[in-house]
């Protein structure tokens, strides 16, 4: 198996919002003996170029992923992550 691919969106609640995704996604992954790739989409405004630069949501993003990746951690599970927009 390749691994794991886990959308991380954040919700109204925050960094928080993805929390029990990330722990089934950890425990699912320690059971299959593979890793996780924590994958956040920006969604561009139709009014913008595809490639604008956000740099709140780009920010915002970068919080997302790095809590699933420090849960990810405590947990011992091998973990990386990807921002697309």
């Amino acid at each position: 198996m390749g691994g794991i691919l886990v959308p991380v969106g954040g919700s109204t609640a925050g960094p928080d919002g993805d929390d029990e995704v990330v722990r089934l996604a950890c425990s699912l992954a320690k059971q299959l003996h593979t890793r996780i790739t924590f994958l956040h989409v920006i969604q561009v405004p139709r009014t913008l170029p595809v490639d604008a630069d956000l740099p709140e949501a780009t920010q915002r993003a970068d919080a997302l992923l790095l809590h699933a990746e420090e849960e990810a951690a405590r947990q011992h599970v091998e973990a990386e992550t990807a921002l697309a927009q």
